[in-house]
């Protein structure tokens, strides 16, 4: 079965994510792959670790005979360095996010069917997680035909 637009659109965006890797000109690896979690099991975090998530979508004007909408994405780069680590926070932070930056605007392939798309932020991790990081949002604007998710423009 074919998955709706903006779940393609979330899929094609962990997959750019997974290609942060020294091995591919970046600072470091990630931990593991990114991640888009079940809501429920609590995360472990790790070192260098990218989990998204989706906020909630709103309807945006568009032409007649389709539905638009724009999606947040959010990365969240979580960070746990080893206490003998002397490195800052906020480079580990830094590093991070510009990767992810730079991840994202050097193969824009994962957004073909996006019809606009921005990064806002970042922002920093709640203080009570106990975690150094950060969350760069990426407005997603999408359309699909009027009342059919699954067959986009």
């Amino acid at each position: 079965m074919t998955e709706p637009i903006i779940e393609r659109i979330a899929a094609a965006m962990l997959a750019r994510l997974a290609t942060i890797s020294e091995a591919n000109g970046y600072s470091a690896d990630l931990a593991e792959p990114p991640s888009r979690p079940k809501r429920n099991p609590p995360i472990t975090p790790k070192h260098r670790q990218i989990i998204v998530l989706q906020g909630t979508r709103t309807p945006v004007a568009g032409a007649q005979g389709w539905d638009t909408w724009l999606q947040p994405l959010q990365i969240h780069c979580l960070l746990r360095p080893a206490d003998t680590d002397p490195t800052a926070a906020d480079t580990h932070v830094n590093r991070l996010v510009s990767e992810v930056e730079k991840c994202l605007h050097a193969d824009q392939s994962w957004a073909t069917l996006a019809e606009h798309w921005e990064i806002t932020g970042p922002d920093p991790l709640p203080e009570d997680l106990g975690l150094d990081g950060a969350t760069l949002t990426v407005n997603v604007q999408y359309r699909h035909l009027h009342g059919d998710p699954y067959t986009g423009a």
